[in-house]
Formats: structure tokens, sequence, C-alpha cells
């Protein structure tokens, strides 16, 4: 776990945002692919 100026440094908040992003659509993508299946 990070300290909290670590995660306030705009690097990292860019980092764990994007991945936060794309985790989500990556469930979102696999949702509906188990719909249309």
């Amino acid at each position: 776990m990070c300290t909290f100026s670590n995660f306030c440094s705009s690097q990292n908040m860019t980092a764990y945002f994007g991945d936060l992003t794309w985790r989500s659509m990556e469930t979102t993508v696999n949702y509906l692919r188990g719909l249309l299946s």
C-alpha cells in the first residue's frame, strides 16, 4: 500500500485512474459478451 503523498503525485494518480478505468471497461465488455453469447 502506497503512502498518501505517493498517491497524490500526479503520475501515480494518472496510473491509478487509468488502471481503474481500464478494469471497469474490461469488466463491462466481459459482461456484455456474457449476455450476447
